[in-house]
């Protein structure tokens, strides 16, 4: 006999596989774009990135048909850290961010794999908007909620924004909201992944 949650097990390792590898795949990309001057190359690379953004959009879309909300407790310093480690192999010279916690103790309950993907998403996606540039990662809690938030450069030309809406349907599920805004002072573009406070 079948066991739903094993089948669910194995789909949920290799999604995480095959995302990596399209995480790295879409970071060459984007180097690949900064060392070639060559027109010819430069279109190959943005057929490459667009083929690569469809797939990541598919695997998304999927996760959120197939999955359930698999809700586990810990707290929001605790998912922080987690973003991070996955982020941080992902760094080079040319993809680099910073990270800022000063939040308060917190409590979530969600599917820490699915709002992980959430979180990595943003990242990468802000990456290949701003390759070279800092971007920011921090925590934040007040009486409202918890907030996670990415910081990145004022881009005056979109190149190929990612659509947010199957990354909005996955925090959704999770209790989640996620919202992009322009900072007026420093007209960074800002995306927050927000959760209410547990009870």
């Amino acid at each position: 006999m079948e066991d739903p949650q094993r089948n669910q097990r194995i789909i949920r390792t290799h999604l995480h596989d095959v995302r990596n590898s399209i995480n790295c795949l879409t970071l060459e990309t984007d180097w690949l774009e900064h060392l070639s001057t060559d027109p010819e190359v430069a279109a190959s690379v943005m057929r490459l990135q667009s083929e690569l953004r469809e797939l990541e959009a598919t695997m998304q879309a999927l996760q959120a048909k197939i999955f359930q909300p698999r809700p586990s407790t810990l707290t929001a310093n605790e998912l922080f850290l987690l973003w991070k480690h996955q982020i941080e192999p992902l760094e080079n010279a040319s993809h680099q961010i910073s990270w800022e916690s000063a939040g308060k103790a917190a409590t979530l309950v969600l599917d820490v794999d699915a709002i992980l993907s959430v979180l990595r998403e943003l990242v990468t996606t802000a990456w290949h908007r701003n390759s070279n540039a800092m971007i920011h990662a921090a925590l934040a809690t007040d009486a409202k909620g918890v907030f996670f938030r990415l910081r990145e450069p004022h881009q005056e030309i979109s190149s190929g924004a990612q659509d947010l809406e199957e990354i909005q349907r996955i925090a959704a599920a999770n209790g989640g909201t996620l919202a992009s805004t322009e900072d007026t002072h420093t007209r960074e573009k800002i995306t927050i992944l927000e959760f209410p406070l547990t009870s």
